[in-house]
């Protein structure tokens, strides 16, 4: 189990995938080790979803949010993935 933080807002609405960009630091020693299908959970809120994709050569990656919520919007930001969310990675 794996935690990064978004470091840049994101919209999240209903349906729609959220990228979420991780800072310099953190992308190099925990980007590599991310893979599609991956279970994220967010703190603020618990919603779900699962890495889509991830941009190895960047600093970001992509959920796509289950139902029942079906979107990945922060607890204190409707439709939008707050910049300081800590997301929960499983395999």
């Amino acid at each position: 189990m794996a935690t990064n933080t978004n470091t840049k807002a994101a919209s999240a609405l209903r349906g729609q995938n959220a990228l979420v960009t991780l800072s310099a630091a953190e992308a190099v020693s925990k980007l590599p080790t991310i893979v599609v299908g991956q279970k994220a959970v967010l703190s603020s809120s618990s919603k779900v979803g699962y890495v889509d994709s991830v941009d190895y050569l960047g600093l970001s990656y992509q959920i796509t949010p289950i139902t029942p919520d079906n979107n990945l919007a922060s607890s204190t930001t409707p439709g939008i993935l707050a910049a300081s969310e800590t997301i929960t990675l499983t395999p």
